[in-house]
């Protein structure tokens, strides 16, 4: 009985900390701070036989709970009628809109292909993911011992990052520095005045203690994004150890439209933000000799220097917003972008779009004619035209 209760105050903790955790990862700003491998599992459905194939289904953004990686789903039911021996697996992470959810998610999946291809080593290996999920695999596809068979991505926008510029480093530390002062000068202020009123030694102490967090942030946040930066110029680059990939896209993606968006706003205003200060300094050279007077050279340069730290807190908002905090800062030290299709030679597909499928970013597996892209793909790949049925 004692082990009883010990066994489900253990899973009552177990359930709580689990909530806490999802319930942080809502919150934009916390988004990617914590990343935890606990949340991503293999689940088998079906065990392959006599050497048949072995499908592994990976969900994407916020799909922990989705449908379609079960055996019971349109797309699978209708793997498994073509290839009634085939293994049915699918891989569950935390489906967190963040880069080092995808990068520890990533970790875990080629742990567990390696193992896949170790257990079966008859079978080929076929991945077909959605969405990040996409991401997920063509990053882990970078560091695996046996390359896959095949793999297959529906509506998944491909995230590459690009190497910093000389001039990355030095605005993503302006920006911490300029950020956390807006945040930690008034807040210091307000706590002085509240409990310590009419003294000064409050107020002393208090610019010490933010200096020393403005030093200690200076030294161990740029460093910390630079190598998750350097993580994902890797992945994003290197080469996937993968046979054959199909890409498929729905007219219309909503998703790829909008993160498009957003990576050419970051292109935008990085850009913008290095001409304004280009035009801040050429103002100030101005004053200097005399070409404009002095007052007018400080307010335009003040102007121009205003315009940049908004646009970069704009792009970092923009970030935050869109991947949490983590990506936010990671899109200020180098330049990020979306494309189609990942860095290399794939198949591609393009599903019309339907009213009668009613095809979205999220129901591109429900698609008849997406479903018979597939299954059409993979019968050339894995030789089952010529009447070999596993």
């Amino acid at each position: 009985m004692n082990n009883q209760n010990e066994h489900r105050g253990t899973l009552s903790h177990t359930s709580e900390s689990n909530r806490l955790y999802g319930y942080i990862q809502v919150l934009p700003l916390l988004r990617g701070l914590f990343a935890s491998r606990r949340a991503c599992t293999l689940s088998c459905d079906v065990q392959p036989r006599n050497g048949a194939p072995v499908f592994v289904a990976v969900h994407g953004t916020w799909g922990g709970r989705a449908t379609w990686t079960r055996r019971d789903s349109k797309l699978l039911m209708e793997l498994a009628t073509r290839w009634p021996k085939a293994g049915i697996y699918r891989f569950e992470w935390s489906g967190v809109n963040g880069e080092r959810h995808r990068l520890v998610a990533s970790d875990a999946l080629s742990e567990h292909l390696n193992n896949l291809a170790a257990r079966y080593p008859a079978s080929k290996i076929i991945t077909i993911s959605h969405s990040h999920g996409g991401n997920v695999v063509a990053w882990a596809s970078t560091r695996l011992t046996h390359p896959l068979s095949a793999a297959i991505y529906l509506n998944t926008p491909f995230i590459q990052v690009l190497r910093a510029s000389k001039t990355s480093s030095a605005i993503l530390r302006i920006v911490l520095y300029f950020g956390e002062t807006v945040v930690l000068v008034p807040l210091m202020v307000s706590i002085a005045t509240l409990l310590f009123p009419r003294q000064f030694w409050p107020y002393v102490v208090g610019m010490s203690m933010v200096f020393a967090v403005l030093a200690l942030s200076q030294k161990i946040v740029p460093p910390r994004i630079q190598a998750i930066r350097d993580r994902l110029t890797i992945v994003s680059n290197g080469t996937r150890r993968i046979h054959k990939e199909l890409v498929t896209f729905v007219v219309g993606d909503e998703a790829s439209a909008a993160l498009g968006a957003v990576f050419f706003a970051h292109w935008l205003g990085r850009r913008t933000g290095i001409l304004l200060l280009i035009a801040a300094f050429a103002v100030a050279v101005l004053g200097g000799v005399q070409v404009v007077s002095d007052s007018t050279a400080r307010q335009v340069g003040s102007i121009l220097v205003g315009c940049c730290l908004a646009l970069c807190f704009a792009v970092l908002v923009l970030g935050t917003s869109a991947y949490g905090f983590v990506n936010g800062l990671v899109a200020l030290d180098s330049s990020v972008t979306v494309t189609p299709a990942p860095v290399g030679q794939t198949d591609f597909a393009t599903v019309g779009w339907t009213s009668q499928d009613g095809l979205r970013h999220s129901l591109i597996y429900e698609s008849s004619e997406a479903i018979a892209t597939i299954v059409n793909w993979l019968d050339s790949e894995l030789d089952a035209g010529a009447g070999v049925r596993y």
